[in-house]
């Protein structure tokens, strides 16, 4: 798989078949896993023989039909969640949800409501690699 070459070799070796990786694949091509080969061994199979702690996420927004336009071709992602330890990609914001004091008016009364995000942080960048086109 041309996806696990590239992570190898931009993490150096770091990293095997054993190792737990996440790969992220547009939900219009879930149907694709279960296609067979002449021996009737489905392309599932195939991915969890060569790499047993390899799991697949579907996302309907890495592909051309479901991300409403944003994207011209599907795109493929693998990363290691965790290295040594440390964790790859994680997800942040700036505070909970915080309740604003109440403003009262002659006949109704209304509350403010904020929160902020990050979004996703990638503590190692290095441990994605990414194909577009498939």
């Amino acid at each position: 798989m041309n996806l696990f070459a590239a992570l190898n070799k931009a993490l150096m070796g770091n990293i095997d078949n054993q190792t737990r990786l996440k790969v992220v694949v547009p939900s219009e091509l879930s149907q694709v896993m279960n296609y067979a080969n002449t021996y009737g061994v489905t392309l599932a199979a195939l991915i969890k023989q060569s790499w047993p702690n390899m799991e697949i996420v579907f996302l309907p927004e890495a592909g051309v039909t479901m991300s409403g336009g944003y994207t011209s071709a599907n795109v493929m992602q693998m990363f290691a969640p965790e290295i040594d330890g440390v964790e790859t990609v994680s997800t942040a914001f700036t505070e909970k949800l915080t309740m604003h004091r109440i403003e009262q008016y002659s006949t109704n009364a209304r509350q403010k409501m904020s929160r902020g995000g990050w979004g996703t942080i990638w503590k190692r960048p290095m441990a994605v690699a990414q194909m577009v086109g498939i």
